[in-house]
């Protein structure tokens, strides 16, 4: 089933930390469903710090597993919703989490904030698919973009992902995103995009491990000359290692097609060259 109830109480109950899934030797399926645990363990976590009752997670976990039988996609929205609905059905007081404060001066801290939380309301949303997509393309062109929410079904790639997230945090315009798509050179004109606050480069086969990048930074991996190989938004930082930086991002087999969290090291390998930027 999609939040595995198994793992639910290995966490919850037996307070162990989940197996770690490594991407090469994971199938898509078993990415996808760790994804949606996860998702259902930090909601829960955050609402009951203390431990929820074990009739609540069972209840909520088959609530969502339900509709994901209709409509197979669960999201942080979905997962808050069901676990709400079942708290009243018991009953019991809503502890879903007031929306966040608005923030201040959009300063750098702020538009990492701002990129980072639209990019987490995301996750296990789109599929995945290389190169520029039919389904992004028709979103920037549209009436009214930001009015008509492009679907959590879309199929993108994981640049137009982040793109997504940044027009709707108020990063970039659909103007701009229209005019990068329309370029001569659009993958060239989508990287200045991204990186028009400026870049620092990483080089891993020579990089020291210590770093200065912040949760809501963009990352760019490179591969075979292209800059664009593969973008994500930074999670957690790890400023003694980057490596152990944790990220969101969509991507194929490396993460079950979807809006999903991981850790650089295993979307890395020892020769990558990656930059960092922030929107």
């Amino acid at each position: 089933m999609p939040v595995i109830a198994d793992d639910v109480e290995i966490v919850l109950v037996y307070q162990q930390p989940l197996r770690r899934l490594v991407p090469v030797m994971s199938t898509p399926r078993q990415l996808l469903d760790r994804e949606h645990t996860r998702i259902f363990l930090e909601e829960i976590q955050l609402r009951y710090p203390a431990g929820p009752a074990a009739a609540l997670v069972a209840a909520s976990i088959a609530a969502i597993n339900a509709a994901y039988a209709v409509h197979p996609r669960i999201t942080p929205a979905l997962v808050r919703a069901e676990i709400s609905n079942q708290e009243h059905a018991a009953g019991l007081a809503d502890t879903a989490p007031p929306p966040p404060a608005a923030l201040g001066p959009v300063g750098a801290p702020a538009r990492r904030a701002i990129l980072l939380a639209r990019m987490q309301s995301r996750r296990g949303a789109y599929t995945w698919k290389e190169g520029r997509s039919a389904d992004f393309t028709a979103w920037i062109g549209g009436a009214a973009p930001l009015a008509n929410p492009i679907s959590i079904d879309a199929t993108i790639n994981c640049w137009e992902a982040v793109l997504v997230a940044a027009a709707e945090g108020g990063l970039v315009t659909i103007a701009q995103l229209t005019q990068a798509y329309g370029a001569a050179d659009p993958n060239a004109a989508v990287y200045n995009l991204l990186t028009h606050g400026g870049t620092v480069t990483v080089n891993c086969a020579a990089a020291a491990l210590a770093n200065n990048i912040h949760a809501g930074d963009v990352i760019m991996m490179e591969h075979v000359g292209q800059n664009l190989h593969h973008v994500m938004v930074v999670l957690t930082a790890s400023p003694a290692d980057y490596r152990q930086i944790e990220v969101l991002s969509l991507w194929g087999t490396h993460g079950g097609f979807i809006v999903t969290r991981a850790t650089l090291s295993l979307l890395i390998i020892p020769t990558t060259v990656f930059r960092y930027s922030t929107l």
